[in-house]
């Protein structure tokens, strides 16, 4: 993952490749979708996670219940298999 800057007027442009690790900054569960666009199963919860760079991206939190995600979790990067060859990224929250 390749953070840029998209609405920036700067001709100065840093690429950051992003640690693996962030917090749960703002979250909300989802129940109805459009069909099954990215291979999760509804209920899910969506975040805003806060990577320690202080950038933010937004991803879906899997390997718990939706209503176990809190603010301030601790969460990981992991990725989940899409099929045809692709994979989308997604946060787990930190064990141990």
């Amino acid at each position: 993952m390749i953070l840029r800057l998209r609405y920036s007027s700067s001709q100065a442009v840093e690429e950051v490749t992003p640690s693996n690790r962030g917090k749960v900054w703002f979250y909300t569960i989802v129940y109805e979708g459009y069909g099954d666009l990215v291979g999760l199963t509804l209920p899910y919860a969506a975040a805003l996670v806060e990577l320690s760079e202080g950038a933010y991206v937004h991803s879906a939190i899997v390997a718990c219940k939706p209503e176990e995600v809190k603010v301030g979790m601790d969460v990981e990067l992991d990725f989940l298999d899409i099929g045809k060859q692709q994979v989308a990224y997604v946060f787990r929250p930190v064990s141990g």
